[in-house]
């Protein structure tokens, strides 16, 4: 399940209702924690050590050597994949300006600002997947947004954003596409 965090004037209570912002983080879907990933490590490594012992005991060294080789590529594969799920989305929406930042271990990967003007959401729409793409457009930029959400959290947060952009007083144009069915 993809994390997503939204938060708008109609969510707080009236002593916040003065911050006619947005924020929304949105994170890549985890099955494993890092406690449970650690687990998962120790767990590899420690029935590998076992079997490796024993190859090694029976004198099949080949063997052995391949059982090593396989498991320091595995543990390493679970390495870069957990390491790639460590990114976040965060889309602001403050003074009428939307701005889309990316991270990537906690590093800045982009900052996408688009100032108020004419903003146009464009939504592409698979008649069998759902929602697939949501882009904000603004004189030739494009930005993408909402890449980690399912096609059901992507057109919720359409919703949420638009609301958001109403709030504020943006003029926008949402502009659907219709991709073909198994593009």
């Amino acid at each position: 399940m993809t994390a997503i965090q939204t938060r708008s004037v109609q969510s707080f209570d009236d002593d916040l209702a003065r911050d006619t912002g947005f924020h929304a983080v949105i994170t890549p879907g985890q099955s494993l924690d890092r406690q449970a990933h650690r687990w998962l490590c120790t767990g590899i490594l420690g029935i590998s050590s076992l079997f490796h012992a024993i190859y090694i005991a029976l004198g099949l060294w080949i063997i052995a050597a391949v059982l090593f080789l396989t498991t320091a590529a595995l543990l390493a594969l679970l390495f870069v994949f957990q390491g790639g799920l460590r990114r976040c989305e965060q889309i602001d929406i403050e003074n009428g300006e939307v701005v889309v930042t990316r991270f990537r271990r906690d590093m800045l990967v982009s900052r996408t600002a688009l100032p108020q003007g004419s903003i146009e959401i464009e939504c592409e729409r698979d008649p069998d997947y759902g929602l697939r793409r949501i882009r904000l457009l603004q004189r030739g930029r494009a930005v993408e947004v909402g890449r980690d959400l399912s096609p059901v959290e992507r057109a919720d947060f359409l919703d949420a954003l638009r609301h958001a952009m109403r709030l504020q007083g943006m003029p926008m144009r949402v502009q659907t596409l219709l991709s073909p069915t198994g593009a």
